[in-house]
């Protein structure tokens, strides 16, 4: 396609343009969307699938109140009318929903009918104001999560304070809300929320006509992250005058757009995308985007879609500066110009590197950038500057004779040397970065220089900038390290398309107080894989500062990967030793870049901010379980694995999940915790079935669970495990032999599955199976059942019937690991204890009380489901956890981290201990604040243990009661203040039945308060405080 000038009225496929630099209207800073009139409205009931609403203009990304910044979790609205009704629905994702997550609690839903408390709960919000020339009034319609409403009439001049929100006011319409989640599937990790809603316009006046224009706030309040979210940027709250708000313009017909992605906002070409999914009839659509530096007006561009076209749309524009610019996208019709969609203006920031250099010759050249001309020359010295683009960047020389060259990106140099690419002839493409030069040679150059006399020759080297990548993406912010840890970085082995490196290494760099102890694949014995090297290549001064630089070889070829799963990645393990530097926080960097094809392929480096903490000084309680998962039981560099578990001991846990740890290997500084379940890995029933495949169970469809190349579908019938059958004999034997070859010393059934879900590995439906759960649930013998019987007849007498199959299972597996010794515990983790733990994760805990020895529940923190749970376990110990996220590879957000607050918040909650899930993406953060909590733990263990709660012995102001626990043995009080926070807490902490003799002593600042009945203090943000009364 051929960049065109075309006139603003073109409508051809593939018009392409670049606008002048205009000023930017007032006007052309609010968002605008328009809107159809349907034929057929939607049933609301929550599933999106109606074609009106396919028929609408997707109003998207949200971005946080107040802020700059995209919301994490994104919404999606749309928007649409007839002659009764407006249409409104929001998509709104929420990973809390992600059944895999185990954070459902965190969905807040607890509001009544028109109480405010929906602001505290998940929902989204319309303000709509139908008259766009009138500023003192507008409607609110608040929809929470379960499909609760609010609403009210709010007036000027507060909008929102007392007297300003009529709560009489009652929008009329009809509210349906649906979850979704598909762990699994084809979306899988795309957990989601819709609302969809009616809003009579009656109640607003005469009915819209084709142009009339209605001012309109779009927001969200999401609530585990704490987002507040809006279509049109806003610098105050919500309830602000409407001349803020975006405009939606009424009309008769519109495209339906989808899926919208404006780009990577990087220096040079960027692409923006949109599905359109229908185009009204003869209309074209144009994709238009405005990019607006400081000082400067508008840079338009420009692409054209013929009538009736529909399908994928992609528009390039170009970031031809570095620095903070403004960016806005509009979609038109080309014809008449009628704008379809306006976005608000966005706010970002674009970096650029600028390569330098010089060339010196005796003959006539030329030098390419990405297929453009930088330098043409002759005999004599000439220079450069030239800004690399993000991604890969061909840098082609031409060149009649000799030349000689030094090039520059920062501190990162190199030369006319042997580490270019050569041929005697130009190939089509060969200077742009999409040529492929495999079949060329590696030069030959002597003295830094190309080329030979007499001769023409082509060269060409490749420089990549921002390709390498660790998981998580801990360049966003800053990766934490605690001296006297080592954290382990997850590396992302990526090549580029069309090329196999045979020489794929990164080189990483790091201060001289560091070392990088080891670098390690996994599954390298299964999956037949070399691994990586890691070798230490001496030292190098950057900003003054000594630096150790390494060398991490990738001993197999490397492709280029759409999809990394953790297993394919490189574990780096880079250690901290005890500096015994008296800082409470200092920062450095680490460098880190790619390289390949013995040079001809070389990254700028690329920077990690690094904090780096005081030293770990956790203590592993000798009860109170502190779990987190390992690096993995199948990484190839067992001394890398090491020297891992080894700071996870000194983080406090005492128990790892962790699984295989045969004999000769070093054995785990905890407990070995490993994933009890029915694939080939675990128990494996494959031999069994061969001589017995009568005996597999049977799924909903009737096939039998027997298959010789799937590990996870090969299961013995249920029926036949909950008796004393030779199937259970043979399983229990399985177990028995597998925690004594493993040294394993707890057994835990991750069980989340659903009572309905295939994947469940207890669901059966052969003729014994379905003969127990018609007896169990007194169903008449001769009924016909199968899958679609029971789900629509017998559903709660078919979930009861699981949750007993998976509690009868626990209890003779949990007898099979007592056989092997008395001190090997068995558990299970799941969600707590509520109706859709027992249907959507197919546990019932009260089921489990006399079946197991631990508990472990997460994630997020739901009271009520938390007392529950501990109710029905009885004397059963609960631990509680906490999940770090981003968990999926393909999720490049900066991660969470467990606090001291979270993790003594866990620790008291539960009665039996603490879990953090999962380990490659925590860092010293959360390593710190276990050390800290695990300690005290460890160090008032028995408290911690016999649980004894009497918040009656303190009085507190300035936090929350729920924020006190007292524990207490009688004699001693240990008293824990927990700030969950972002701010920090001033609290008065008053003793009460305090005696002359007691004496309090404060933990953390190890420092003796003598005989204080009233302690000042401040609790800091995310952090604890606790005191020692004795």
């Amino acid at each position: 396609m051929k960049n065109i000038m075309q006139s603003a009225a073109a409508i051809c496929l593939g018009c392409f343009f670049f606008g002048a630099l205009t000023p930017v209207t007032a006007l052309e800073k609010i968002a605008e969307v328009r809107i159809g009139r349907v034929s057929q409205p939607p049933v609301i009931d929550g599933k999106l699938d109606d074609p009106c609403w396919s028929n609408t203009v997707e109003i998207a990304p949200f971005i946080l109140l107040k802020q700059k910044e995209f919301a994490r979790e994104q919404t999606r609205a749309y928007i649409a009318y007839d002659e009764q009704n407006l249409y409104v629905a929001f998509r709104c994702e929420a990973s809390c929903l992600d059944p895999a997550n185990n954070q459902l609690a965190e969905f807040k839903t607890g509001a009544g009918r028109d109480s405010d408390q929906i602001f505290n709960n998940d929902c989204v919000l319309v303000l709509l104001c139908p008259d766009e020339k009138r500023n003192d009034v507008y409607y609110e319609i608040g929809v929470n999560g379960a499909g609760i409403v609010n609403d009210a009439k709010c007036v000027a001049p507060n909008y929102w304070g007392e007297g300003a929100r009529d709560k009489a006011w009652n929008y009329g319409g009809q509210v349906a809300v649906k979850t979704y989640s598909d762990t699994w599937g084809g979306d899988r990790g795309k957990a989601y929320w819709v609302v969809e809603f009616s809003v009579p316009l009656a109640a607003f006046g005469p009915m819209p006509r084709p142009g009339t224009t209605w001012r309109v706030c779009l927001g969200r309040l999401e609530q585990r992250d704490h987002e507040r979210s809006v279509w049109q940027p806003m610098e105050e709250g919500f309830h602000i005058a409407p001349d803020s708000f975006g405009r939606i313009v009424f009309d008769n017909a519109v495209p339906g757009v989808r899926n919208v992605a404006v780009g990577n906002f990087s220096f040079g070409e960027n692409r923006m995308t949109c599905d359109l999914v229908s185009m009204p009839a003869q209309a074209g659509m144009r994709l238009e985007t405005a990019v607006m530096f400081a000082g400067q007006g508008k840079d338009v561009a420009f692409r054209d879609l013929a009538p009736g076209k529909t399908g994928k749309m992609e528009h390039v524009y170009e970031l031809k500066q570095a620095g903070p610019f403004e960016f806005q996208y509009r979609m038109l019709n080309p014809a008449s110009m009628a704008t379809y969609y306006q976005s608000p203006l966005y706010a970002a920031h674009v970096s650029m590197s600028l390569l330098t250099g010089s060339l010196r010759a005796d003959g006539d050249y030329t030098l390419y950038l990405n297929g453009k001309e930088v330098l043409k020359g002759g005999k004599g010295e000439q220079k450069f500057s030239v800004a690399l683009l993000s991604g890969i960047n061909a840098l082609a020389l031409e060149a009649n004779g000799p030349v000689t060259g030094d090039f520059a990106v920062g501190d990162f140099t190199f030369k006319t040397d042997n580490r270019w690419k050569y041929s005697p002839a130009a190939a089509d493409g060969w200077t742009t970065n999409e040529f492929n030069d495999s079949a060329w040679k590696t030069t030959e150059a002597k003295e830094a220089t190309l080329g030979a006399p007499g001769s023409k020759s082509y060269f060409r080297k490749i420089i990549l900038h921002g390709h390498s990548a660790f998981w998580p993406n801990w360049a966003a912010e800053a990766l934490s390290i605690a001296e006297n840890s080592v954290q382990m970085l997850s590396l992302f082995p990526q090549g580029l398309k069309k090329k196999t490196f045979t020489d794929w290494q990164v080189n990483f760099e790091v201060p001289a107080e560091f070392r990088v102890t080891g670098a390690s694949g996994y599954y390298g014995v299964s999956h037949k894989r070399k691994g990586f090297r890691c070798e230490e290549r001496g030292t190098t001064v950057r900003n003054g500062q000594e630096y150790r630089r390494y060398a991490i070889r990738a001993l197999d070829p490397v492709s280029f990967r759409e999809k990394f799963e953790g297993y394919q990645m490189c574990a780096i393990a880079v250690e901290l030793p005890v500096s015994g530097k008296r800082v409470a926080e200092r920062e450095c960097v680490f460098y880190y870049s790619m390289e390949a094809e013995n040079g001809a392929i070389q990254e700028v480096p690329r920077e990690m901010p690094v904090k780096i903490l005081p030293p770990l000084r956790g203590k592993q309680p000798k009860k109170y379980a502190w779990q987190t998962t390992t690096a993995g039981s199948v990484m190839d560099d067992l001394n890398c694995l090491d020297t891992l578990t080894a700071s996870l001991a000194r983080a406090g846990f005492n128990q790892l999940w962790h699984g295989r740890n045969p004999e000769p290997q070093k054995k785990l500084p905890a407990k070995n915790v490993a994933m009890f379940g029915f694939a080939s890995w675990q128990v494996n029933c494959h031999p069994y079935l061969e001589k017995h495949p009568e005996e597999a169970r049977i799924d909903k469809d009737g096939n039998r669970c027997h298959e010789k190349v799937s590990g996870r579908k090969t299961q013995i019938c249920p029926g036949l495990l909950v008796r004393d059958t030779p199937a259970w004999e043979f399983v229990a034997s399985a177990i028995i032999a597998w925690i004594k070859k493993d040294r394993i010393d707890q057994l835990d059934w991750d069980y989340e599955y659903s009572v309905w879900d295939d994947k469940t590995e207890i669901v059966c439906f052969c003729p014994r199976c379905l003969a127990d759960f018609k007896e169990m649930s007194k169903i008449p013998a001769d009924t016909q059942l199968n899958y679609g019987v029971i789900k629509e007849k017998y559903p709660e007498q078919w979930i009861r019937f699981m949750n007993q199959r998976m509690a009868q299972i626990c209890g003779k597996v949990r007898q099979a690991v007592h056989k092997v010794g008395p001190d090997k515990v068995f558990s299970v983790y799941s969600g707590y204890q509520c109706d859709f733990t027992r249907e959507g994760y197919g546990v019932d805990w009260a089921m489990l009380a006399d079946k197991i020895d631990l508990a472990i529940c997460g994630y997020g923190r739901s009271v009520p489901q938390i007392a529950d749970t501990l109710k029905v376990l009885g004397n059963v110990p609960l631990a509680c956890g906490d999940c770090i996220t981003p968990y999926r590879t393909d999720d490049r957000t900066f991660p969470t981290y467990c606090s001291k607050a979270i993790i003594l918040r866990r620790a008291v909650d539960g009665t039996g201990g603490f879990l953090a899930w999962h380990y490659p993406d925590m860092d010293g953060k959360s390593f710190y604040a276990s050390a800290e909590i695990s300690r005290l733990v460890a160090d008032y263990e028995d408290l911690f243990v016999a649980h004894r709660k009497d918040n009656a012995l303190v009085t507190a102001e300035g936090i929350g009661a729920d924020d006190v626990t007292v524990f207490t043995d009688g004699k001693r009080r240990l008293v824990l203040l927990i700030n969950e926070k972002k701010d920090p807490k001033k609290v008065l902490l008053k003793n009460n039945q305090f005696t002359p003799q007691m004496k309090v002593f404060d933990y953390y600042a190890e420092k003796d308060l003598g005989n204080l009945r009233e302690i000042t203090t401040e609790v800091p943000a995310n952090d604890v405080k606790a005191f020692i009364i004795e």
